[in-house]
């Protein structure tokens, strides 16, 4: 985008007071700024607009987030209660059994 200086905007208001003349100068800059007030009254409803847009979808995702996140804790809690009930259904045996009950029979050897 072109920067204007002082010297520069000068040099338009004098071209511009020499092909319009001292008559429609204050005219065409009355029109002027209300065109640009118009326009930069749109960009900031357009700003707005896309700003509370993008916070919305912000808000879904945060929501969506912890939706996600409530299910993963009640997932873990019901893997949680489930571990728990089977150790408590298996009674392992302890390792101060006697040593009979350690050796099991060989299935491949007849017993008579």
């Amino acid at each position: 985008m072109p920067e204007f200086g002082g010297f520069e905007i000068f040099l338009i208001l004098c071209v511009a007071l020499i092909v319009l003349g001292p008559k429609q100068l204050p005219q065409l800059a009355r029109t002027l700024g209300l065109w640009i007030g118009r326009l930069r009254r749109s960009f900031n409803s357009f700003k707005q607009d896309i700003e509370r847009e993008v916070g919305m979808d912000d808000v879904r995702r945060q929501l969506h987030n912890e939706q996600i996140m409530a299910e993963m804790k009640d997932l873990e809690d019901t893997s949680n209660t489930i571990h728990q009930e089977v150790e408590s259904s298996f009674q392992f045996p302890s390792s101060k059994s006697s040593k009979s009950n350690d050796t099991l029979p060989d299935p491949l050897t007849k017993s008579n």
